[in-house]
């Protein structure tokens, strides 16, 4: 018996300990979920556990925008409230205030369950909204009790349309065409949307692309079409019909639609008979019954006399006039009935021009144009302009021809070039020179292709030397320079001067000749010869050609490596004038370890007197390589290559470092199979 009192006891001490812990539990307010379409009226339930000790609670909850608090569809629920417990609901601006309260500060009879019920209506906007309650709990001695809360949502389920542009404006465009600009859709929403019709308040707009659906998400381009009929301002409507939740949607489109009326110019690209053709087009929408243009034509072109005319089939009686007023081209058509002109498109009258002028591209711009209709309106809506393409020849050449200071010449000519930088051939018909004494070796006319150049060779004639000038005038067909004026300078001098050549002998001498070039008698001379101190000459090994024949020479020594050389006259015998060896002058080794090979003879202080007793000395230096005789590869040896070498030059072989001078073995002035002999003996006798 005491084991059962014991039991019970501790059974009582138990529930009394699971009701104390649970009556103290924190409270917890919940708030249930909903979700519906536009139009519709959801509930929602505050769900409550822990309110053992609570008599009273306010619960706030702000609301979108889109749900609206149900007048009167607050109820409390039986489960936790007492009876003596009273429901007050309203809504202030965007916020939801809920009290539920005792008169008697009863507490709620029930720990947990649902508190109350209340709905809510569901506007336009598609979307899931978090409701969020903020609660305020009391006890009977009025303390505030501290209450976890949980969230609510409600989904509104619905398409929602939303447009790339609420308004299209076309702008001005020509009418009779069709235009069109895109429009998207997009369905913000979380429901297919979809859009069955499009309703135009012009006949003059149209939508295609419909009917269409739009998943969640999606989106959609529909064509707005346009096709004007008559000049004037558009402005329209298109409304969007579909099961949108924010319903239909306007687009307001607007335009200027005006009429066409150009005069366009097209111009050939290919001349016939020396002309270019104009055509003049014009493009008219409404009735044109009289036309006035003008055309500013530029210096390169000409206008072909009486070449107007106006098309055969855009005439209805019309009469065309142009002329040449102020140095414009002007042109006029017109109707003593003012009957428009058939047809709204196509050439209208065409003119021709004549080239006159450099190559390039030429504009024809018409100005003070008018499209006349028959009440005298202008209604030109605007105007093309073309272009000619002019192809000229043009010549480029110098204009300042020097040349230089020559040996006097029965002739002496100058290479001249003549370019054609232009597009057509370039005609050289007439060259005209001021000084008779300058000719030109060219047969004309000279004609030169586009791009192409021409050499010609100025000759000069001197009757004597000196200076000479002239003015040499090109004709051609070039438009834009038909005469050119070249300058033309130079001078001349009587070439009267020395040469040296030499010859290796095989006792160790060196045998140099001088040579003359004159051009006026020369009855004397004097120069200084110049080479290696150890090759000496004196007068006995000097020996006279026939030119000198009737002449002495005297030779004097002034330093071991310079000699002074007079050739006279004592009666002042001329050397006739031409050009060959005067004299020959044998040097000789002071012994034979002079090595002269390689050096240089120079002779200087040259004096050629003329029976006046001038000097017409036109050089007074000359100078003259020693080379080795036979040494053709310039090895500095005589050897079987040397006859190698002169063998190539006979062949024809181009080889390296080979001296045609020195292949001349004997020395007459051509290499043949003779300096191969020659070359062989060297090689034999005194080869190195």
């Amino acid at each position: 018996m005491t084991h059962l009192k014991n039991y019970m006891a501790s059974a009582i001490v138990a529930v009394l300990s699971l009701i104390s812990i649970h009556s103290l539990a924190q409270p917890a307010v919940k708030l249930t979920s909903a979700s519906g379409h536009p139009g519709d009226d959801v509930e929602l339930a505050v769900q409550a556990q822990g309110l053992g000790q609570i008599t009273a609670a306010q619960l706030n909850i702000d609301l979108p925008r889109t749900l609206t608090y149900v007048e009167n569809s607050a109820a409390l629920s039986q489960e936790v409230a007492s009876a003596s417990h009273q429901l007050q609901v309203t809504q202030t601006g965007n916020q939801l205030k809920i009290y539920v309260y005792s008169l008697q500060l009863d507490v709620m009879k029930n720990n947990q369950g649902k508190l109350l019920t209340f709905r809510l209506h569901v506007g336009k906007e598609p979307g899931t909204y978090q409701l969020t309650p903020s609660a305020v709990l009391s006890n009977s001695n009025g303390g505030n009790v501290s209450a976890t809360v949980t969230s609510g949502q409600v989904t509104v389920f619905a398409p929602s349309i939303q447009l790339s542009a609420e308004e299209i404006d076309f702008g001005s465009k020509p009418i009779r065409s069709t235009y069109s600009e895109t429009v998207t859709i997009s369905n913000t929403g979380n429901e297919p949307l979809t859009v069955t019709a499009a309703q135009c308040s012009s006949d003059r707009f149209s939508v295609t692309g419909l009917p269409c659906t739009i998943q969640p998400d999606g989106q959609r381009d529909l064509t707005v079409s346009y096709a004007p009929l008559k000049a004037g301002v558009e402005d329209a409507t298109i409304k969007l019909m579909s099961n949108a939740a924010n319903g239909m949607q306007t687009i307001h489109v607007k335009a200027e639609p005006y009429s066409v009326n150009e005069l366009r110019v097209k111009c050939s690209t290919e001349l016939t008979n020396n002309q270019f053709r104009v055509s003049v087009e014009m493009e008219n929408m409404d009735p044109i019954v009289a036309v006035q243009c003008a055309f500013d034509l530029p210096d390169a072109l000409v206008y072909v006399d009486g070449s107007a005319q106006l098309n055969a089939n855009r005439t209805n009686g019309h009469q065309l006039s142009a002329s040449i007023v102020n140095g414009k081209l002007k042109v006029y058509i017109h109707s003593a009935s003012n009957t428009a002109i058939p047809a709204n498109s196509g050439e209208l009258f065409s003119f021709c021009v004549a080239p006159d002028g450099a190559s390039g591209d030429y504009q024809l711009s018409p100005s003070d144009v008018i499209l006349s209709n028959a009440a005298g309106d202008n209604m030109l809506s605007g105007t093309t302009e073309g272009t000619v393409h002019l192809s000229a020849p043009k010549l480029e050449t110098e204009t300042e021809i020097d040349f230089g200071n020559l040996p006097w010449a029965a002739e002496i000519s100058h290479p001249y070039q003549l370019r054609n930088v232009g597009e057509r051939p370039l005609t050289i018909s007439r060259i005209v020179m001021d000084n008779p004494a300058l000719t030109i070796s060219a047969t004309l006319p000279l004609t030169i292709e586009a791009g192409a150049t021409r050499n010609i060779q100025i000759v000069y004639h001197p009757k004597e030397e000196g200076a000479f000038e002239g003015v040499m005038q090109l004709y051609s067909n070039d438009p834009d320079q038909q005469m050119v004026v070249v300058n033309i300078q130079g001078s001349t001098y009587y070439p009267n001067q020395l040469s040296l050549s030499g010859n290796e002998r095989q006792d160790g001498q060196y045998a140099l000749t001088i040579n003359l070039q004159n051009s006026l008698p020369i009855v004397a001379l004097q120069a200084d010869f110049h080479w290696i101190s150890g090759m000496t000459t004196k007068v006995s090994d000097i020996s006279l050609s026939d030119r000198a024949g009737n002449h002495q020479v005297a030779l004097n020594r002034i330093s071991d490596d310079t000699y002074r050389l007079f050739i006279y006259s004592t009666t002042n015998q001329q050397i006739a004038t031409g050009q060959g060896a005067l004299l020959t002058l044998i040097y000789n080794k002071v012994n034979s370890g002079i090595n002269y090979h390689g050096t240089t003879i120079t002779v200087d202080n040259v004096i050629l007197s003329t029976p006046e007793g001038e000097n017409q000395s036109s050089a007074a230096v000359t100078t003259m390589a020693v080379n080795k005789k036979g040494d053709v590869n310039g090895d500095g040896l005589i050897t079987v290559a040397d006859v190698t070498a002169v063998v190539d030059l006979l062949l024809e072989r181009q080889m390296p470092n080979i001296s045609v001078s020195n292949a001349d073995i004997n020395g007459d002035g051509e290499v043949t199979i003779v300096d191969v002999v020659e070359a062989i003996h060297l090689v034999l006798t005194i080869g190195d």
